[in-house]
């Protein structure tokens, strides 16, 4: 399959990638300039310029340079990072009519610490598509060792849906605690539900020889309907959300890797999209309100009991309003909250709140503390084993007794005892350990996450990006370069990320040769002998 079977836009024509960047920038710079009417004070005139500044580098480097063609997961992982940090926030708080600044604790610090960011960040992704000795890990685990395996290939439908029901079994029986292994493989495997939602761009990519799609379709929305239920069933807002992201992010990897023209068709199409997704915004946004009411009722109701309460809170609006309200008060008596966007729905989007926080809590730490923190997140990697493995090496490390955050870890120290499960945020990890050669840190961060995520594509005018890869498109975009910590970030590069494409592989090895053996699988052509196999 091949992205270039496409039309390729011309020299003259506006391409989707010009579209999306120049309409992102020109909505930052007219939310900017909104900005300086809705709140004119100083901090909030710096944070705004803080976040343009961002704003500009990014995006102006994503636009012009060939980066969403030659590396197109570290780059839809660096516009994750300018949106989730600082974008985000700009845009859905001047669409509130509401101050940047407001609700945060260090506004100036924040949003400068987050331009230090986004600008290493920008200037490390240009050294390390320029500079061939820092692609050498990537391309070798490209090429080397998923390509040959198979994990860059896309699996015939079959598959794709063997696979998916696989994952979504795994999705209902749910995983394990600590040291329950074989809990924590059947959890591993709920990442293939998502398998489905590939066939229409897979589709596009062949030019309409992949599967039939007018078969397939009915399937795949009745997967998502199903997905949506069980999501409601068990009171999880995730699913729900993850649905539209997961296919606007892969055909946004697509779109972005090869210029493709706007064409009317495509403007009327994308103008069916907005207003549905304006539509779905309020329905969502109310849903999701009702859900966290809902959610204190978890655990005394059933199933069913459950999904109507929440149904009929979702149709009591000024119970919702009074909710949100409440938000907003308790935000501003509590020693520490995490209410910034006022609408739940964008809020996902935005991790600004987090960071502010720890940015205050690490702000003032004294040396001891700091070599204590770096300590503690050392001692946080190494709990990324098995308790299989730390029992049978005898280290007398219980990793139930240690079901903390780093947030956690901060805020005790800022305000003593009380709080559990604590967001955090790497990059005050990073200034918390790092202080003044904090850009250093930022780099031995990011290009570890830059050779995982581009392991598993390869470069060059083919869009040949991983199945895996394309079903954690929304943890990529949104927490490839951020995260709670340093731990949690090496748990998900090390860990978390290789495991999938294993799985993926080993369970993909085991339907091919039962399919085959009933002979439901059709033959495929060998590129090295021409023959059918």
């Amino acid at each position: 399959m091949n992205a270039t079977m496409a039309a390729p836009a011309t020299s003259a024509s506006i391409t989707v990638k010009d579209l999306l960047f120049c309409g992102l920038w020109v909505l930052c710079v007219a939310s900017g300039m909104a900005q300086l009417f809705i709140d004119g004070s100083p901090d909030n005139v710096e944070s705004v310029g803080w976040v343009l500044c961002s704003c500009t580098v990014v995006l102006t480097y994503l636009w012009r340079s060939q980066a969403t063609t030659t590396h197109p997961l570290s780059s839809l992982s660096l516009l994750g990072l300018l949106n989730s940090t600082q974008m985000a926030a700009l845009i859905a708080q001047t669409a509130d009519g509401q101050s940047l600044s407001a609700m945060l604790r260090v506004p100036t610090f924040t949003f400068f610490m987050l331009a230090v960011v986004s600008t290493v960040a920008t200037g490390l992704h240009l050294a390390y598509r320029y500079l061939l000795p820092l692609q050498v890990p990537s391309r070798w685990l490209a090429n080397r060792v998923w390509g040959p395996l198979g994990a860059l290939s896309p699996p015939p439908p079959i598959i794709i849906w063997c696979l998916s029901a696989i994952g979504m079994a795994a999705q209902l029986v749910g995983g394990g605690g600590m040291g329950d292994v074989g809990g924590k493989f059947v959890a591993g495997l709920a990442f293939m539900m998502w398998l489905p939602f590939l066939i229409p761009i897979y589709q596009r990519m062949s030019g309409g020889t992949y599967c039939n799609i007018k078969r397939q379709l009915p399937f795949v929305v009745g997967l998502g309907l199903f997905i949506v239920a069980e999501s409601l069933a068990r009171n999880g807002r995730g699913g729900i959300f993850a649905i539209p992201m997961q296919m606007a992010l892969v055909f946004l990897l697509y779109f972005l890797h090869t210029p493709h023209p706007v064409t009317r068709r495509f403007m009327k199409g994308l103008a069916v999209l907005g207003v549905t997704a304006a539509v779905g915004m309020a329905v969502m946004t109310d849903l999701a309100t009702a859900m966290v009411v809902a959610r204190d009722k978890r655990a005394t109701l059933s199933t069913t009991e459950l999904m109507q309460y929440t149904w009929e809170v979702y149709l009591d609006k000024p119970l919702l309003e009074a909710r949100r309200e409440s938000s907003n008060l308790a935000s501003l008596i509590s020693q520490y909250d995490e209410n910034y966007l006022s609408n739940p729905l964008l809020a996902r989007f935005a991790e600004t709140k987090f960071h502010d926080n720890m940015f205050f809590m690490v702000s003032d730490l004294r040396p001891d503390e700091r070599w204590e923190a770096a300590a503690l997140s050392v001692f946080r990697v190494v709990l990324l084993f098995p308790q299989t493995v730390h029992d049978f090496f005898e280290t007398k490390v219980d990793k139930d007794q240690h079901l903390y955050s780093m947030g956690d870890y901060y805020i005790n120290l800022h305000h003593g005892a009380g709080f559990a499960y604590v967001t955090g945020s790497i990059w005050a990890d990073a200034y918390a350990l790092a202080g003044p050669w904090f850009p250093f840190a930022c780099i031995l961060l990011l290009l570890p996450c830059f050779w995982i995520f581009d392991g598993m594509a390869q470069t060059g005018k083919a869009f040949v990006v991983s199945p895996v890869a394309m079903c954690m498109a929304w943890q990529i975009f949104h927490f490839g370069l951020g995260g709670e910590s340093i731990g949690t970030k090496s748990g998900f590069l090390l860990r978390d990320t290789p495991q999938r494409l294993v799985l993926y592989l080993l369970t993909m090895a085991v339907l091919t040769f039962v399919l085959r053996l009933f002979k439901l699988l059709p033959p495929k052509l060998s590129q090295k002998t021409g023959k059918l196999v």
